[in-house]
């Protein structure tokens, strides 16, 4: 059964370019343009994991995070941070807030598609 990804990002483009890798290496995804629509996409969808930009409107990233880590249906769902956020606090502050792996755009497809196989490897173990 193919796993699906949840992309939450208020920039269209990107989530055009991620659906599209994501679809070719053999994802089903479904896409979000803030938390709040992200939350509301995980109670009527079961999501095998979620990539997240960190600055969004109406709900951010580590939000995002934090509601999905201690939700006990989806604790177990990794989160990749995807964002422009570069600093260290910024690491700290995702880290806190459970996020799985951390990406800094500009970031390389291979890399994205590494990492979600690697954390979706490694939660389903977990389970």
């Amino acid at each position: 059964m193919k796993k699906k990804i949840l992309i939450v990002d208020d920039d269209s483009h990107l989530i055009t370019l991620l659906r599209f890798n994501l679809e070719d290496a053999g994802y089903l995804v479904k896409s979000a343009k803030d938390g709040k629509q992200a939350l509301y996409i995980m109670k009527k969808n079961k999501m095998d994991l979620i990539i997240a930009d960190m600055m969004m409107p109406a709900m951010d990233g580590l939000e995002l995070c934090r509601r999905v880590k201690s939700e006990p249906l989806w604790k177990t769902c990794p989160v990749i941070m995807l964002t422009a956020r570069v600093q260290l606090s910024d690491r700290e502050k995702a880290k806190e807030a459970g996020v799985d792996e951390y990406i800094a755009k500009p970031f390389q497809m291979k890399e994205l598609l590494d990492s979600v196989k690697k954390n979706l490897k490694v939660y389903s173990n977990k389970k």
